[in-house]
């Protein structure tokens, strides 16, 4: 396997990225019945992570919870799995249903979803109506079967599956170091690995993905690197240990996790190196993480918040990056942001004591579409001669979530004297900046001569 690309660490192509956490608490557990509002949900160790974008939902394998769970409008819900490890309930519901330690989902564009049930050796499916049942694997791990049933055929430990535009399933089979195929009539047959040759050889695939051209990607965990395999079988390796690139920025450690977007681009879960990385147009780019692991509690600019052994990638079709941290036992989504820009609240001239008559807003926006739910920080800086403030607990501070059309606002007070106050609102790095100025009641209501 060869291949060339050039790097460039800490670039994210003229976007800035914002992290943002949408499920998970920071600690790992389980909530068993109190399923509700996704940040105040513990899940514990989620891997695989799949956004079904026409009915925007995100699926979660939240494999130290033995369950498979789904946020829709920030609620979230089990899907498969009752919590207890262990194997059984096909042909009834899914939530009665025993997994193992799943570490994989997929969803095709009827919205069947696809489960990698790890220490079952099986892969699942959840249908309409909520019923599970196996579509891959006896039970028993191991090699063979292929060009006969799937459900007659051996897995050992599959960790990754993706769904194509056609709806044949990839599974990624790791422990048998390969790629394997389920067909429309049920027959498994390997992709890749398990050659002879060292360019057929696959190490540990641990997650797969799928493009509109039918390539697949794959992240080789035992291999450091990610590789793609064309329609027609050749293997190349893309990204990772392999390709014609010495440097450190090119390197991958135990990378878990991969994705592909609507414009070609791959994104991989590096998961030993704590960063989620864009490969596009031969160039890897870090989008998120500082390379050492860490709970970034407060989330925002994404290369300078710290993920926790990432191991699950998925992109919806804004752009969005959605991310089993693994380690911090939550779920993050990475956006990008174009612009930050005032649309309200600029150049006002309160009196002292008064609440500003027009909140301080502004619109985030990429690529022309509002982004929605993220974070903005409202600080006043510089020569603040006012004592204008946002609240008696946070003077300074001030933290606002966009809304649908992705505007931002914050109320403040002008301080008890005249002065001057500059207030900047940013997201990552992108800053858009108010100025006002106090001034007594006198000069306020004098007319202009």
């Amino acid at each position: 396997m060869t291949g060339s690309m050039t790097s460039r660490p800490g670039s994210t192509g003229g976007t800035d990225a914002v992290v943002t956490t949408v499920a998970g608490v920071g600690t790992g557990g389980s909530d068993e019945d109190r399923d509700g509002r996704a940040v105040r949900t513990q899940l514990r160790r989620p891997t695989g992570i799949a956004v079904d974008a026409a009915r925007k939902i995100v699926y979660i394998a939240d494999a130290g919870n033995h369950r498979v769970r789904r946020i829709q409008h920030g609620v979230i819900t089990t899907v498969a799995g009752t919590g207890e490890a262990g194997s059984g309930g096909d042909g009834g519901a899914a939530v009665a249903a025993r997994l193992a330690s799943p570490t994989g989902v997929a969803v095709d564009d009827n919205g069947i979803l696809y489960i990698a049930d790890r220490d079952n050796h099986r892969v699942r499916r959840v249908d309409h109506t909520g019923h599970i049942t196996t579509v891959a694997g006896t039970g028993e791990p191991g090699p063979g079967g292929d060009g006969g049933a799937a459900v007659a055929a051996r897995l050992a430990s599959p960790t990754g599956v993706a769904v194509d535009d056609n709806g044949i399933l990839y599974i990624a089979d790791r422990d048998n170091h390969r790629v394997r195929r389920v067909d429309h009539t049920g027959h498994i047959t390997t992709v890749a690995g398990g050659g002879a040759a060292v360019r057929d050889r696959l190490v540990e695939p641990t997650a797969i993905a799928v493009d509109r051209a039918g390539v697949v990607y794959v992240a080789e965990y035992g291999a450091d690197r990610v590789s793609r395999i064309e329609p027609g079988g050749t293997v190349t390796t893309i990204a990772g240990r392999g390709v014609d690139d010495d440097r450190a920025g090119s390197r991958l450690c135990g990378p878990c996790g991969v994705a592909v977007g609507g414009d070609g681009d791959v994104y991989i879960a590096d998961t030993g190196g704590h960063r989620v990385r864009k490969l596009a147009a031969g160039v890897l780019r870090t989008v998120a993480g500082t390379g050492l692991p860490g709970r970034g509690e407060l989330g925002g600019r994404a290369v300078t918040t710290p993920f926790d052994s990432p191991r699950g990638v998925a992109v919806d079709e804004f752009g969005n990056v959605f991310v089993a941290d693994t380690g911090s036992h939550r779920i993050r989504k990475i956006t990008l942001v174009d612009r930050v820009a005032t649309v309200g609240g600029d150049g006002q001239r309160p009196a002292p004591g008064s609440i500003f008559p027009r909140p301080l807003t502004v619109r985030i926006t990429r690529e022309g579409r509002p982004v929605i739910a993220v974070p903005v920080t409202f600080t006043i800086t510089g020569d603040t001669t006012s004592g204008a403030r946002f609240s008696e607990s946070t003077p300074t501070r001030w933290v606002a979530r966009t809304n649908l059309a992705g505007e931002a606002a914050a109320e403040l007070t002008a301080g008890p004297t005249p002065g001057t106050v500059r207030i900047e609102a940013a997201v990552g790095i992108r800053v858009a900046a108010f100025t006002a100025a106090v001034e007594s009641p006198r000069a306020a209501a004098s007319p202009a001569r």
